[in-house]
């Protein structure tokens, strides 16, 4: 965007020559609101980047659920074990 805006600056050297070019001038200036609104979505993007990553730590502590499940299993064979236990004594 800034080697763009670079070139917009050289634009506006050469539409100050004439009328039509200050008509150019006028869509540069819709194009920098334009560039205002990108501002504003960047903002945006970077907050949904900021709730990715609270995103991607609900999916570690989903991981860590997945974990807990994989525990609870093990604790499911213990209880097998506990009457294996059982019918040993």
């Amino acid at each position: 965007e800034h080697q763009h805006q670079g070139r917009d600056y050289i634009e506006h050297q050469h539409h100050g020559r004439d009328y039509i070019g200050h008509q150019y001038q006028g869509r540069d200036c819709i194009e920098h609101q334009h560039q205002g609104w990108d501002y504003i979505e960047n903002q945006h993007q970077r907050r949904d980047y900021i709730e990715n990553q609270h995103q991607g730590r609900e999916y570690i502590e989903h991981q860590h659920q997945g974990q807990d499940k994989i525990k609870h299993q093990h604790q499911g064979r213990d209880y097998i074990e506990h009457q294996h236990q059982g019918r040993d004594h």
